[in-house]
């Protein structure tokens, strides 16, 4: 097992939250968003098939923060996702739509336009971002795409950075052959910076429960 030199506390206390041994792949994963968590970058991806343990490091991560007082927002494309977000990570997530956009008569037009993020020092956690289209829509926003207008919302909080997790075995969005928010490719064509990411490959799932 490889160890790193000099490892910061945060990145120790999150694998003690692990309810079971962490293994390689996730054990780099947590180094490197320890990492990206330090570090001035504004957005991470995390990929992994079912079961490869994306699940128990962002709950481990979650708690760790709040034990730490530093500030996390949970966030998903549907309702059902946010709802299992919630409860393994035993703190309130929401849909994105709910969170990041406000309702609008203006002009005697329903439409949506977005909140302004009064956020400071808080990162955002999106799961299930293989959801996330970056289709334009004219009733969102700022009618490019929810991906356009999740990123502009969290760029506009002060020091606040997102963090994508998702399953790039999953179907892309309608009428996309990618995931947009999973790929660092297509995000560094909007941020003007290619994001770190890093795959969990490594199935440990049905090994615990055998």
């Amino acid at each position: 097992r490889f160890h790193y030199l000099n490892p910061s506390k945060f990145y120790t206390e999150i694998k003690r939250h692990f309810p079971f041994e962490v293994t390689d792949n996730q054990n780099d994963a947590i180094f490197r968003i320890d990492e990206f968590l330090s570090s001035s970058a504004f957005a991470f991806v995390l990929k992994g098939y079912a079961g490869t343990g994306k699940t128990t490091l962002i709950a481990s991560l979650v708690k760790e923060r709040n034990a730490k007082n530093q500030k996390t927002v949970l966030l998903a494309p549907t309702g059902r996702a946010a709802k299992v977000m919630g409860k393994y990570s035993s703190k309130t997530a929401f849909t994105i739509h709910r969170y990041i956009y406000m309702l609008s008569t203006a002009g005697g037009r329903i439409s949506f336009r977005l909140r302004e993020n009064k956020a400071t020092r808080t990162l955002f956690i999106v799961d299930e971002s293989s959801m996330i289209t970056a289709n334009s829509t004219s009733e969102f926003g700022t009618s490019k795409s929810v991906l356009h207008d999740l990123l502009l919302f969290v760029s506009e909080g002060s020091n606040c950075s997102v963090l994508f997790v998702g399953d790039n075995a999953q179907l892309p969005p309608v009428g996309q052959e990618e995931s947009p928010a999973l790929s660092s490719n297509y995000l560094q064509a909007i941020l003007s910076e290619k994001p770190k990411s890093i795959e969990l490959t490594q199935v440990v799932r049905q090994a615990n429960e055998s």
